[in-house]
């Protein structure tokens, strides 16, 4: 088939429309990531004391209690008491907490993070994202390997359980693989 002058046309609106889907529907996925991976600082004066900076708002915690929540904005909890356990293997008891973060758009991350007792007091570490739409189950330590147990909650009643393994590499969290 022949291509005539009056296909021009049509052929230039349906490669318009195509780009300007692709572009959409990459913009919305940035947006999406974006919200879900806000940049999480972690300060700390003690393993329940922590300080969660996300973008430009702090959350103090209190004994793991958030001191201050900006509800027209973000909610960030803590999940059970902090876990101690020595998790940079210096032999000095560190800690790991787990929270969630309720962005403006009203969506939920939960993230594990970790506490490590320095000379200097105590240093957060990253925060790493586990998911949306969990349910928590029990964080632990084992020989300096931190193992996060939780569900991904499915449509309707089902749940898939899931067992993270992280540890600390230099003052980092990182996922730890088998």
């Amino acid at each position: 088939m022949q291509l005539k002058p009056h296909h021009f046309p049509i052929i230039r609106v349906t490669i318009a429309i195509i780009i300007a889907v692709v572009i959409l529907v990459c913009f919305f996925n940035w947006k999406r990531d974006y919200e879900q991976k806000p940049e999480i600082v972690i300060t700390a004066s003690r393993v329940g004391d922590v300080t969660l900076r996300v973008g430009d708002n702090d959350i103090d915690f209190i004994n793991g209690v958030a001191n201050e929540v900006y509800p027209d904005k973000i909610d960030a909890q803590f999940f059970g008491e902090p876990i101690v356990g020595d998790i940079n293997g210096d032999k000095v008891s560190d800690g790991v907490i787990w929270f969630s973060y309720t962005s403006e758009s009203k969506e939920t991350s939960y993230y594990v993070a970790g506490v490590i007792l320095t000379p200097d007091g105590y240093v957060g570490t990253n925060a790493i994202l586990l998911g949306n739409n969990l349910a928590s189950q029990t964080l632990e330590v084992h020989d300096g390997i931190i193992i996060a147990n939780y569900a991904i909650k499915r449509d309707g009643d089902s749940s898939v359980g899931i067992s993270k393994y992280f540890k600390v590499e230099n003052g980092t969290l990182v996922e730890y693989v088998n």
